[in-house]
């Protein structure tokens, strides 16, 4: 499988080059153009989508819910794992619960967007040749994978970028 992507990996690689030899200004846009080259590398390899600028609103959207991700990750978050008592409490006296539906809502429509996306490629022949295509050709379903839980398997492969 590695050799499939391959050819991606080589190409970013030179647009990493290209970028960083002619669109570094006073040597400041290392980072920037390191974090696009990996994004744009595993999104290929996932959802076989590229991510040709920084600007692109997916590494903003990518990088949003990594963002939010890591907050939410924080032990000291959400007062109900520190406190669990709290989470039995009626949802309207949860006053943290909104921020953390907001999460869920933005994160839902992310991966649900690329997986729906690339499974209506699949449909239509047009999809490359990526993870998700091949998780999504599997009988997944038969395991007890519904629709939204194959949608964040796939976005999960996204979390390695916030090197």
């Amino acid at each position: 499988m590695s050799a499939t992507f391959k050819p991606s990996q080589l190409f970013e690689s030179k647009q990493l080059t290209y970028d960083l030899l002619l669109h570094n200004e006073n040597q400041t846009e290392f980072y920037t153009h390191s974090r696009r080259y990996a994004t744009s590398v595993i999104m290929t390899s996932t959802y076989g989508r590229r991510i040709p600028t920084w600007e692109n609103e997916d590494v903003h959207q990518i990088f949003t819910i990594l963002a939010e991700f890591g907050e939410a990750s924080s032990p000291t978050k959400w007062i109900a794992e520190i406190l669990p008592p709290l989470s039995k409490l009626p949802e309207w006296m949860q006053w943290w619960r909104p921020e953390a539906l907001r999460y869920q809502e933005r994160q839902n429509k992310l991966w649900m967007g690329y997986w729906q996306r690339l499974k209506q490629k699949i449909e239509d022949g047009s999809a490359p040749e990526c993870f998700v295509k091949q998780f999504a050709q599997t009988d997944y379903q038969a395991k007890g994978i519904d629709e939204l839980q194959a949608a964040y398997a796939a976005g999960s492969n996204l979390s390695i970028v916030t090197v």
